[in-house]
């Protein structure tokens, strides 16, 4: 289907679903690793078939909300949920956005299709594809500003003069990576130098290999261990302000 609203409304359902099997037992690494496999195919053919509209918001808010049910109902702000979406290398938690997949998923789709496209059509130039298809190059450039903006694109414009002779695959992977290094430098410039230095710890090899799928035969984490390791990756704060220290000493005696 083509309805994005509708969409929503299955991710809705998807993600309370999601909330009973917590509540009945599902432990807190699974019910992550099933939100992000959703997350990361529910709308594919949607990105990549059309330039999407405001619906991808809402699509990443419900998403987001059931992140944060894992959270102890800690609340993500703009840049803790940009980290979210971030490689696991780059200190994120490789939470799918639709909004920020939309123009990647568009454009990266037309660069392998449009040079089969343009043959149907029998144009060999972009001009004349322009004649027949210009709200499709319209779409394009869309997709291309926003790319830029982002800094998917490394600041290089896209050639579609090129890829109308030959197809280019996997450019959404290109895109993304680097918009993923992009929006840490954001965050490196941005957050506090406590922020920073806790974003730092979280990135580079095996920083992040408590958040992928465990191997038949590795042990689970206890999942207070999770939540908070989870929690202090995105830098939500894992005690309340003024709390002090519940261990009880063997004499009886709490630490405070």
């Amino acid at each position: 289907g083509a309805d994005g609203a509708a969409a929503v409304q299955r991710a809705q359902a998807f993600t309370r679903h999601l909330r009973d099997l917590r509540g009945a037992g599902l432990s807190a690494e699974a019910y992550l690793t099933l939100l992000r496999t959703y997350a990361q195919g529910c709308v594919t053919h949607h990105l990549r078939a059309n330039l999407q509209g405001n619906w991808v918001e809402q699509l990443d808010a419900v998403v987001f909300s059931a992140l944060e049910h894992l959270l102890r109902g800690g609340h993500l702000d703009d840049l803790q949920r940009l980290q979210a979406t971030m490689r696991l290398t780059d200190g994120g938690c490789a939470i799918p956005s639709a909004a920020q997949t939309a123009p990647a998923a568009y454009a990266a789709s037309w660069a392998l299709c449009l040079h089969d496209v343009a043959k149907c059509l029998d144009v060999s130039t972009l001009e004349g594809f322009r004649t027949r298809c210009l709200r499709t190059l319209q779409a394009l450039a869309q997709a291309e500003q926003a790319l830029q903006a982002s800094g998917a694109t490394a600041g290089q414009p896209i050639d579609w003069a090129s890829t109308l002779l030959e197809p280019r695959a996997k450019l959404q992977g290109v895109w993304s990576k680097t918009a993923s290094g992009t929006n840490r430098d954001r965050l490196l410039r941005e957050l506090p130098e406590a922020d920073r230095l806790a974003l730092r710890e979280c990135g580079g090899i095996g920083a992040g290999a408590f958040l992928q799928p465990r191997q038949p035969g590795d042990p689970l984490q206890p999942d207070d261990h999770f939540e908070v390791n989870l929690m202090c990756r995105l830098r939500v704060p894992v005690c309340p302000a003024g709390s002090t220290c519940q261990h009880r000493r063997q004499d009886g005696t709490l630490c405070g």
